[in-house]
């Protein structure tokens, strides 16, 4: 994380990327307590000690990004419930537009992996009222069958205001209309 900021210095400079794209590693916050105290002097708005390792490099990446850049990651899907993702899930709210995000909730993406995973593609653009695609990725995917056709099948726009910093908690339209 923190070589990013030497090694990309150059890029940074230029205006950054136009494009992130990456798998963070899955470090839980339990192994990294020699990096808390730096993480929290660096000033990061996604910061808190219970975050797990990959939640910084979101906000790492967003910082290497120029204006109207994307970056999408495919992490553990926690962030979007757990009480560590609060502060991120109000970074992403107040300075990113979310394209896509693609829960494989219960589907094992990486054999090794034991956590859910998810796909989050956003831009380097804030933007407090738009829609994005969102797709469930559930028992009915069949692990050989082309993603991107299941994904045009099964996807829907959801709106950016249905989501709360409290929980990225993601529900169809009829069932947002019935809570609301």
């Amino acid at each position: 994380l923190f070589l990013y900021k030497i090694y990309f210095k150059e890029v940074l400079d230029d205006g950054g990327f136009d494009i992130v794209i990456g798998n963070p590693p899955y470090v839980r916050h339990e192994k990294i307590t020699e990096l808390k105290a730096k993480l929290q002097t660096e000033n990061y708005q996604s910061y808190t000690g219970t975050a797990d390792l990959y939640i910084y490099f979101f906000e790492q990446g967003f910082n290497l990004l120029k204006h109207n850049g994307y970056l999408s990651f495919i992490t553990s899907n926690k962030y979007a419930r757990a009480n560590y993702g609060k502060n991120f899930r109000k970074f992403t709210l107040d300075n990113t537009q979310i394209k896509e995000y693609i829960d494989f909730n219960g589907v094992k993406v990486f054999d090794s992996a034991t956590v859910d995973t998810s796909i989050l593609l956003f831009k380097k653009n804030k933007n407090s009222n738009y829609k994005f695609i969102f797709c469930d990725i559930n028992e009915d995917y069949r692990r050989n069958e082309v993603l991107g056709k299941y994904i045009d099948e099964n996807c829907f726009k959801y709106s950016s205001q249905d989501l709360s910093i409290d929980s990225f908690s993601f529900s169809r339209s009829s069932d947002l209309k019935l809570r609301k």
